[in-house]
């Protein structure tokens, strides 16, 4: 595996056996996938949870060489475990996962010349793709005037710079302006309420 980031190939191994292993720990499988808060019922998960992370999200971006060294690459993992343990209380099963697997995580660390996380460096949001901006982009033509509405209201609260008001009806957002956890928020409203599609609505402008 040749690794495009500050990673030399051995760190990319180590940091990816040690993504293997965690896939593997029977514990992970609520960690393996962005948490789906509209599926579950967690309305307020965005607003507590500012850098949302999950395995396949580290995954995605160690194999994308975004990771400038293994300090990096860890506190992301260790991210999905702080998150899990700010959100839920201590006496829930998947608190109690998350320490588990933390624990879990720092053994492997250790015992591979793997930095333990120091979370004073604050991780990178993740990055959104150009596949990604595309799909969101195509999937919104489809969602009715007000869930178009509910978008753009929440855009224009959480991610200003990514909002114009052109007309008294028409706005343009901006996708390339977008920081993630806004993009991540828009793309489950949208999803929550139409799936995957191809619709035109009129008097509502997305850019990429």
């Amino acid at each position: 595996m040749s690794s495009k980031s500050g990673l030399s190939r051995e760190e990319t191994n180590r940091a990816m056996n040690l993504l293997k292993s965690l896939e593997r720990n029977g514990d992970s499988y609520e960690f393996r996938h962005p948490v789906d808060y509209i599926g579950l019922g967690l309305p307020d998960y965005p607003e507590v949870i500012k850098y949302p992370m999950d395995l396949s999200t580290v995954k995605k971006n160690l194999n994308a060489g975004d990771y400038e060294d293994l300090q990096d690459f860890i506190c992301d993992i260790q991210q999905i475990w702080d998150n899990c343990k700010l959100y839920n209380p201590e006496e829930s099963f998947i608190y109690k996962q998350a320490i588990k697997l933390q624990e879990f995580t720092n053994s492997f660390c250790i015992s591979n010349a793997i930095p333990v996380a120091n979370m004073k460096k604050r991780p990178k949001e993740p990055s959104v793709s150009l596949q990604e901006k595309k799909d969101l982009s195509e999937l919104i033509q489809k969602v009715s005037s007000n869930t178009l509405a509910h978008v753009a209201t929440v855009v224009e609260e959480e991610c200003p710079e990514a909002f114009s008001q052109l007309e008294k009806h028409k706005v343009v957002i901006s996708l390339e302006k977008m920081n993630y956890s806004t993009f991540s928020r828009i793309r489950e409203i949208v999803q929550a309420e139409v799936g995957y599609g191809e619709v035109v609505v009129n008097d509502f402008n997305m850019s990429n």
